[in-house]
This record gives structure tokens, C-alpha cells and sequence, in this order.
């Protein structure tokens, strides 16, 4: 009786042992099988090829906002014969060391980075003379006249001997991410800043080049160009109208006036 019984354990107990590990999941103990099947399956898993690690997102953030943060800008003076201002070309250097040459014309001058280290705005204009009225008239009466056209007009012959009284901006001009978002014409003795951040520039300019008649004060989204206000100082030249600027214009009407208001 005690050999059948043991048979007949011997034989409930093999299918067991085969059924183990679909029962218990793949990591059950291998003390049952054959040391030579143990030996052989250490070989297989050494003579596998070993996987790559699972690629994990960089923690480095590459994105284009800060490949374009700007270390430093600055203007590249040029040598002008014709006046004794400073101007020159927009030179950019980036924080991972390229450097950007923005313009070619060597007539930029007033240089500002915005606070997001990404965006800069400067003047580009040329060069302007205080021709006097007399000269002008004497050039349209020479174009006027047969046969003299082929001559320098009093104008370019004065120009010839005199230096340049200033760099007089044409536009303003706003860049960020090698992208110029805005180019604003502008009149004399313009003078500018950014307001808000980078979401918006205001510019001063006076109407007339020699006598302050009138400086006419703007405000300008830098996303759109549009113009989004307006202020004229001529009733605080000219009137008894004393009312303080906008405040977005107020630190302009300080440096136009050169008083702390």
C-alpha cells in the first residue's frame, strides 16, 4: 500500500512541478529543474543582445526661445567722414556664442535690449545738414535753367564742405529671433523705449528739424504695428494747458524737456 501510495504521489507531484510557474508567474524558483537546464538557460540569457536603455526626455530645455536669448548687442561704430556722430552696424552675439550681424547700411544708431534678453530695437536713418533756405532756392532756379544740370547744385556743393549736423532716423526698427516684427517710420530727433516689457514701444519726435515746435508722442504694439496712442505736447509749449503727459509717455516728456516732472 505505501508503494502505490508513493507512486501515485510521485505522479500528481511531477505535473505539479511542471504547472508551477503558469500557476506562480515566470520568476518561480528553478530549484526543480536540471542543473545542466539551469546552465543552459544562463548561457542563452548571456549570449542575448543587451538592450538600449529606454530613451528619457532631456531635462535641457533647447526649445527656440532660449537658443535665441541674447548675450550682448551692441553697435559696430563705422569711420564716418562726413560727421562726428556715432553710428554703425547691429552686432549680435548669442548666449551659445554665434554671432548675428543684423544690418549693412552703418547708419543705426540708439540700441536697446528688452527685458526678455531676446528682443532689441534701434534708429536707422542718415545723415542731415542744416542747409540754409537760401541754397534751395538757388538749386530749383539751376534745374530750372538750361544747361547746368550737369553741375553740383548749391546744396550738394555745401554738403561737400560741411560735416553733417546729426544722424536724423528714418525708422525704427524692432527684432527679435532673427525676425524684424516692426519697422516704424519716425521724423526728427526721434527718441524711444520699450513700455511693458517687449509688448509695446513708444517713440517721441519732434515736427520740425531746427526749432521744437511740436514733439508728437505714439504708442505701438510691437505684435501688430498698430498704433495704439497718440500725444502732442504743443498745449504745454504753447498754452496755459499745463495737463501731465499719459503715463506711458511721461519718461519721453522728461528726456524731451530734460526736468523732472
Amino acid at each position: 500500500m505505501r508503494l502505490e501510495f508513493a507512486g501515485i504521489a510521485r505522479l500528481i507531484a511531477i505535473p505539479l512541478l511542471m504547472l508551477t510557474p503558469h500557476i506562480f508567474g515566470k520568476q518561480t524558483v528553478s530549484f526543480c529543474l536540471p542543473q545542466q537546464t539551469i546552465s543552459q538557460r544562463k548561457q542563452h540569457l548571456a549570449n542575448q543582445p543587451k538592450q538600449a536603455p529606454s530613451a528619457q526626455p532631456s531635462k535641457c530645455r533647447t526649445s527656440a526661445k532660449r537658443g535665441w536669448s541674447i548675450r550682448r548687442a551692441f553697435i559696430k561704430p563705422v569711420r564716418c567722414t562726413k560727421c562726428k556722430q556715432t553710428h554703425g552696424d547691429v552686432i549680435v552675439i548669442l548666449r551659445n556664442g554665434k554671432r548675428l550681424p543684423l544690418t549693412k547700411s552703418g547708419m543705426c544708431h540708439s540700441l536697446q535690449v528688452a527685458p526678455d534678453r531676446r528682443t532689441i530695437g534701434w534708429l536707422e536713418g542718415e545723415h542731415y545738414y542744416n542747409v540754409p533756405p537760401g541754397l534751395y532756392i538757388l538749386e530749383a532756379i539751376q534745374e530750372a535753367s538750361e544747361g547746368s544740370r550737369n553741375n553740383p547744385s548749391p546744396v550738394e556743393r555745401y554738403k561737400q564742405k560741411h560735416l553733417a549736423d546729426r544722424v536724423e532716423s528714418d525708422y525704427l526698427v524692432i527684432w527679435r529671433a532673427n525676425k524684424i516684427l516692426l519697422k516704424i517710420c519716425v521724423q526728427f530727433k526721434c527718441i524711444w523705449q520699450f513700455r511693458d516689457g517687449v509688448k509695446r514701444v513708444a517713440i517721441s519726435s519732434a515736427v520740425s528739424p531746427s526749432r521744437p515746435l511740436e514733439n508728437i508722442y505714439a504708442l505701438y504694439d510691437v505684435n501688430t504695428g498698430k498704433r495704439l496712442a497718440e500725444w502732442s505736447d504743443a498745449d504745454y509749449r504753447w498754452h496755459f494747458d499745463k495737463t501731465p503727459p499719459p503715463p506711458w509717455a511721461r519718461d519721453l516728456f522728461k528726456k524731451v524737456f530734460d526736468s523732472n516732472y
